[in-house]
């Protein structure tokens, strides 16, 4: 995982842990579909069953590639499917330790997992056109989950579809901050940032504006990049060089309206010169109208805004078409429960960020994606 996608290694080691309790909850689901029966009349009986949907289509992305599999993968057995599974050419030595490692399960059937890779884009949408597949499971961007939808429709898929976020860190004025400044930094860095619940919109009262702008600026200024072997490295490259261009020319962009508090920007200086290295940005914006604030960046970028009230801060955590996640930080669970509720957004923490359990679905609201995952389905 580090040698391909280049989170650093204790990123890696966090994905690796992650089939684990989730194939376990799978399994136990697998034991739970019992359907319902009721007799609703004298002498006349009702009752479901649940059955196999056929063949699901997995399609996966390179940032988690295995943890986001496994996700897809485990439900799908589970509900009696087979699958056939598309995982990216940018970590294809991961898939093929998946297959060989799926290959010697020795009571799973041979075909009913079916995994290729590709760096072009034929298997991916044969698998969404073809009427053979009844269900797809889809994690990557808004853009190209439009195209999924669009290219299923003719069949009337199923389709479970997770897809970008650019989730707001809702910092109120009684938060610890010694201990949210931290992590409001790991919701930027954490993946370098290539991850579709990062923390890459940081809104705080304006009570401690001045105090988390100055600790979250200094903070980001020195992180640590370089090679995710290395175990002192804080933040690995991104995917490739090409993306380095790509978030650049985002950022270089927004400075016609935004103050950088840390402008960041491609490595220059020695080894990381020839790599995909990214060194964070922190940009302070007013308007929420506009692209770093509207557009996921998918880079460690985040945005900076101060808000006065809690209608205020509602408001511009709603302000994009995004929803998939939303953070909010305070001492007070009665803010807490008012607020998360107001939010659009499929899950919501508070105090803490980008934790998950298997016994909970994850998903979004508006182009956030549709359906559910980490369940049967």
């Amino acid at each position: 995982m580090t040698k391909e996608n280049g989170k650093k290694l204790a990123e890696g080691m966090l994905e690796g842990r992650f089939p684990v309790p989730t194939l376990r909850y799978s399994a136990a689901q697998a034991l739970t579909g019992g359907g319902t029966a009721a007799e609703v009349a004298p002498g006349l009986w009702f009752s479901t069953y649940g059955e196999p949907a056929g063949v699901v289509g997995i399609i996966v992305p390179w940032n988690s590639p295995v943890a986001l599999l496994i996700r897809s993968l485990g439900p799908a057995l589970a509900a009696g499917n087979s699958v056939a599974v598309k995982m990216p050419g940018q970590t294809a030595l991961v898939a093929n330790l998946v297959s060989r490692v799926i290959a010697e399960v020795p009571s799973l059937p041979q075909g009913v997992v079916n995994i290729f890779t590709e760096s072009g884009n034929t298997g991916a949408p044969y698998l969404v056109s073809s009427p053979d597949v009844q269900v797809i499971s889809y994690t990557g961007s808004t853009t190209v989950g439009r195209l999924v939808a669009a290219g299923g429709a003719s069949t009337l898929k199923r389709m479970n579809l997770e897809l970008g976020g650019k989730t707001p860190m809702i910092v109120f004025d009684d938060a610890d901050l010694d201990a949210i400044v931290p992590l409001l930094a790991a919701g930027i860095i954490t993946f370098a940032g290539e991850f579709c619940m990062t923390g890459s919109r940081i809104l705080v009262q304006r009570g401690v504006a001045d105090e988390v702008r100055s600790r979250l600026g200094g903070i980001l200024e020195k992180v640590r990049v370089g090679n995710g072997m290395d175990p002192a490295t804080e933040m690995g490259p991104l995917i490739s060089k090409a993306d380095v261009t790509r978030v650049d020319e985002m950022v270089q962009a927004a400075l016609a309206y935004a103050k950088p508090i840390v402008r960041g920007g491609p490595a220059t200086d020695g080894a990381l010169a020839a790599g995909a290295f990214y060194r964070p940005a922190l940009l302070e914006v007013e308007d929420v109208n506009t692209d770093i604030v509207q557009k996921e960046v998918f880079g460690p970028v985040a945005t900076f805004e101060v808000f006065d009230t809690e209608t205020d801060a509602i408001a511009r955590a709603n302000a994009t078409e995004f929803g998939l996640s939303a953070g909010l930080f305070t001492r007070s669970l009665n803010t807490s429960r008012r607020v998360s509720r107001e939010i659009q957004a499929g899950t919501v923490w508070t105090n803490t960020w980008a934790v998950v359990n298997d016994g909970f679905a994850e998903g979004g609201y508006k182009q956030s994606g549709i359906g559910r995952l980490r369940r049967v389905m």
